[in-house]
């Protein structure tokens, strides 16, 4: 099954990196200082969207399995019953009448399922207030085990070619990138008098998609073991980390596309048709893989956690 979470963020940041290349949204011009503000809101909407999607995902995914309740960390099981009480009280407020039903109906199933088989919610790695700050993203990746949240999608970026230091070469703090990401939101939704610049949208685009990115493989990849039941991972809540999920690459080249295994140099594969090359690596791939499809400059185009969807 494909993320219909991730097909939705890659199409907005295929389409965000159009807009951000249009003349008129250059342009020295009010208008696009105008448009540009817009622009900071919508880039940091999508990655939380996703994020929040995804998790939706993960949780259907999770319940799939044959997992009871009480197979589930302690830790795990009061966060899916605390976070998602929080959650539905702070959302319901702005739900209208039509869709209250529909929307306290999970949430309902997934509370009264505490002594049977897992029914987790979405909402338990949802945030509470309007928008996702960076305590949600890393609290989330830390309730699923992943060790050292930051340093894990840090970690993850690196193996998809996306810068890993400072100017001075010190390591990338992705905490406050992300804090200074969601900053930057606010300031352009609440201030009109906000500069959003070129440079920084461009700059917005790969911290959205290495951030998401990051999230999905950690968590797939912990929801793929939490799924499953696997012991070595619900008794150790420092389990997950970028060590644990090997990336299967398809890279352009000059004149075709090239397949590589996790670690490797060497092409094992190669093809003229894309599509054709992701697929099959992606029916190849290990049941801990990520598979990412890389355009001609480098930038990742698409990926897949294909043990997931």
């Amino acid at each position: 099954m494909t993320s219909v979470a991730r097909s939705n963020f890659v199409a907005g940041i295929q389409a965000f990196d159009v807009a951000l290349a249009n003349r008129f949204v250059i342009a020295g011009t009010p208008e696009a200082e105008f448009v540009r503000r817009g622009l900071n809101v919508a880039v940091y909407n999508l990655l939380e969207t996703f994020v929040s999607e995804r998790a939706s995902e993960l949780a259907a995914y999770i319940n799939s399995g044959h997992l009871g309740f009480n197979d589930l960390p302690e830790a795990m099981q009061r966060r899916s019953v605390k976070n998602v009480l929080s959650v539905a009280a702070a959302k319901v407020r702005h739900v209208d009448a039509v869709d209250l039903m529909t929307f306290i109906e999970p949430v309902g199933q997934s509370l009264a399922a505490v002594r049977g088989p897992v029914k987790l919610s979405g909402l338990i790695w949802a945030w509470t207030g309007s928008n996702m700050q960076g305590d949600d993203y890393f609290g989330a990746l830390r309730s699923l085990h992943v060790k050292e949240p930051g340093t894990a999608v840090r970690e993850i970026s690196g193996f998809l070619k996306f810068g890993t230091q400072d100017i001075s070469g010190n390591d990338l703090n992705v905490k406050l990138e992300l804090e200074s990401f969601a900053a930057s939101r606010h300031q352009a939704a609440h201030d009109s008098r906000y500069s959003a610049t070129v440079l920084w949208l461009t700059n917005a685009s790969m911290t959205a998609r290495k951030l998401a990115i990051g999230f999905d493989a950690l968590a797939s990849a912990s929801a793929f073991l939490l799924r499953a039941g696997d012991q070595a991972f619900l008794q150790d809540p420092l389990f997950m980390s970028a060590q644990k999920v090997p990336v299967r690459r398809v890279e352009k080249r000059q004149r075709d596309f090239a397949a590589y295994r996790p670690g490797a140099v060497n092409a094992y594969k190669v093809d003229t048709n894309e599509a054709v090359l992701f697929k099959a690596a992606i029916a190849q791939s290990a049941s801990n893989e990520l598979v990412v499809l890389f355009g001609r400059n480098g930038t990742v185009v698409d990926w897949s956690f294909p043990a997931v969807g």
